[in-house]
C-alpha cells in the first residue's frame, strides 16, 4: 500500500504525485515564494528549491564537492548581485557545510559573516539542509 499525495500551488508540477514527506518538504519550500529573498544560493542537486520558492538562483553554474572551491571566484563574478537579499541552502554535513562556508566567508563582496545568519533547517530527500537569510 503506497501511499502518493498531489503537489498544489506549482504551476510546473501540477498533477503530479509524490511521496507524502516529500509533499511536506515542498509545501514547506512554498513558504519561501513570500520570503524578501530575490535570489537563492544552491548546490546543483538542490536546483529543484529554485522552481518552489519561484526564486532565481544566483549561479546557473554546477556547484557541487568538486568544485565548493571555486565558489569566491563564482561570487567574485556576481558582485553586482550580493547586495541583492539571497537566501543560501547548506548542505548540513559538516564536510560540505565547512567548505562551502569558507569559501562564503573569503569573498570580500559578500561579508557572510556579519550580513547572513541561520534560519532554520529543512530535509530534503533524506538529505539536512541549513538555511541562512540576510539579516
Amino acid at each position: 500500500n503506497y501511499q502518493t499525495k498531489e503537489i498544489n500551488n506549482i504551476p510546473y508540477l501540477k498533477n503530479i504525485k509524490t511521496t507524502p514527506e516529500l509533499a511536506n518538504t515542498i509545501n514547506e519550500l512554498q513558504e519561501f515564494r513570500t520570503h524578501p529573498a530575490e535570489k537563492v544560493f544552491l548546490c546543483s542537486h538542490q536546483l529543484g528549491v529554485s522552481i518552489i520558492t519561484n526564486k532565481q538562483p544566483l549561479f546557473f553554474s554546477w556547484i557541487n564537492e568538486s568544485n565548493y572551491h571555486l565558489i569566491s571566484n563564482y561570487l567574485e563574478n556576481k558582485k553586482d548581485e550580493l547586495n541583492k537579499n539571497i537566501l543560501f541552502f547548506i548542505p548540513s554535513k559538516e564536510k560540505d557545510k565547512n567548505a562551502i562556508i569558507s569559501e562564503l566567508i573569503s569573498s570580500k563582496e559578500l561579508n557572510f559573516n556579519a550580513n547572513y545568519h541561520y534560519l532554520k533547517s529543512i530535509k530534503i530527500n533524506d538529505e539536512l539542509i541549513d538555511i541562512y537569510e540576510h539579516n
